[in-house]
């Protein structure tokens, strides 16, 4: 039995299995975040850039990503291991 396909949001396109969405609304990225829309105004919102189309804003799944590094210290430690490679191997180890 073939399952009907459920209702998208004017304007929201079908992606293809294995095609992750990059840009989201601000419910989509509160979700994608575990926050409540309001938290994600009041928390996160304000540190992250935001791109206009019509009359919505969505946020890049990569700034967001970006953003939970930061905040988790993910980032420095990062850094700190490209540091280590390029002591111990060089920069050549880079591709």
């Amino acid at each position: 039995m073939v399952r009907p396909a459920m209702a998208k949001p004017h304007g929201t396109a079908s992606l293809p299995t294995g095609i992750v969405q990059r840009m989201l609304t601000r419910e989509e990225a509160a979700a994608y975040l575990a926050l409540s829309p309001y938290q994600f105004d009041e928390r996160v919102r304000p540190h992250l850039p935001a791109a206009r189309w019509g009359n919505s804003v969505r946020f890049d799944i990569r700034a967001l990503d970006l953003y939970l590094d930061r905040i988790s210290g993910l980032d420095s430690a990062v850094a700190r291991s490209r540091d280590e490679l390029d002591v111990a191997f060089g920069s050549s180890h880079r591709t």
